[in-house]
């Protein structure tokens, strides 16, 4: 007998065969808790085949964004640490006047004029914040979103600056422990972790390559979670900052975060979270334009709607298949993202 989301597990499988990835967790659910979990696939194909659980742990990739540096930073204007506001020339005195007016709404926002992916080897790790600061601009701050890796090292690196500790214990802090993510850091223990290399690369180790050559936490990539954990945290953000008794952030700062603040440039983003705005965006196609929400290189995505009270966690190991077609993987997210609404709307209608 086939149940209401026999059509997700049919695209999934699909995708498998396809070999857009070797392995994937998903898990769907609302404010109250899990609608549907599922783990098929293999964490590892080479040298030799290792299953998937739903226990396995996955390089997160630019999802670290917003688990991270996001929420901590909201954190902290909530506190009255930090504003939004706040410009880079208040923390920094030796940069170049082009990088003083940099806003931490800009580094969230993408618009900061700080250049797209570009490597960092070479550079000097110890100081990585002011060599970002120091590149010269690719376009007029504000004027445009230009996804920039570049501008949330650079805020993990401020959000360290202003508080005297590091990025991982700072999430750990605010945003692990009380939520008991237990399953979530940067330093994954244990063997049941997805790999995302074709060649040797041991496992736990960070895909990203400007966040491996730096060596400690950054808040572009880095990050390791699992699927009940990051369920975890989606939840709080469709639960208004609070989950269990644990209010990590206030209901009026994640509808802030969840607003399109790029409204007349060409990618709706809201803060760290891109939008779903003025039709598709990069993971959906059927969900409300309240949604929002971040993927990542390796292929994992996390999708919350507010108005449909649905939230989506699809984690992947597609780079494991030395396979760097981001568009194949940008389809199969749509694709099981669209299974997702048809199958909720049947669960609906047969409560």
């Amino acid at each position: 007998m086939r149940s209401c989301f026999d059509t997700v597990i049919d695209v999934i499988h699909r995708a498998i065969d396809e070999q857009i990835f070797p392995c994937a967790n998903i898990e769907i659910g609302n404010s109250k808790g899990t609608l549907f979990r599922y783990s098929v696939g293999y964490r590892r194909i080479r040298p030799d085949k290792l299953k998937a659980d739903e226990e396995t742990i996955f390089d997160m990739a630019s999802v670290t964004k917003v688990m991270t540096a996001t929420t901590v930073t909201l954190i902290l204007v909530e506190k009255g640490i930090l504003a939004l506001s706040d410009k880079m020339g208040q923390f920094y005195d030796d940069i170049p006047d082009s990088s003083r007016d940099i806003t931490v709404k800009h580094l969230l926002t993408h618009t900061s004029g700080i250049p797209g992916y570009l490597s960092i080897v070479g550079k000097n790790r110890d100081k990585i914040d002011m060599e970002i600061l120091s590149l010269p601009p690719s376009y007029p701050k504000g004027t445009r979103v230009d996804y920039a890796c570049l501008g949330f090292i650079l805020l993990g690196r401020l959000l360290e600056r202003i508080t005297g500790k590091s990025l991982d214990k700072l999430a750990k802090d605010l945003i692990f422990e009380p939520l008991s993510m237990k399953n979530t850091g940067f330093s994954p223990k244990g063997e049941n972790i997805a790999s995302t290399a074709w060649d040797d690369t041991p496992i736990g180790v960070v895909n990203d390559y400007n966040a491996r050559y730096l060596g400690f936490p950054v808040g572009n990539a880095g990050l390791f979670s699992n699927l009940s954990d990051c369920a975890t945290f989606c939840r709080m953000l469709l639960n208004g900052g609070q989950l269990d008794g644990n209010r990590i952030l206030s209901k009026q700062t994640i509808l802030k975060a969840a607003t399109n603040h790029t409204p007349s440039m060409d990618e709706a983003r809201g803060l760290g979270f891109h939008m779903v705005s003025q039709g598709a965006g990069p993971v959906v196609e059927l969900f409300s334009e309240a949604a929002f929400g971040h993927t990542g290189w390796t292929g994992t995505s996390i999708v919350i709607d507010p108005c449909l009270d649905l939230y989506v966690v699809l984690l992947t190991n597609r780079t494991h298949f030395n396979n760097h077609d981001a568009d194949k993987m940008a389809r199969a997210r749509r694709l099981i993202h669209n299974a997702v609404i048809s199958s909720t709307d049947k669960l609906s209608r047969e409560s």
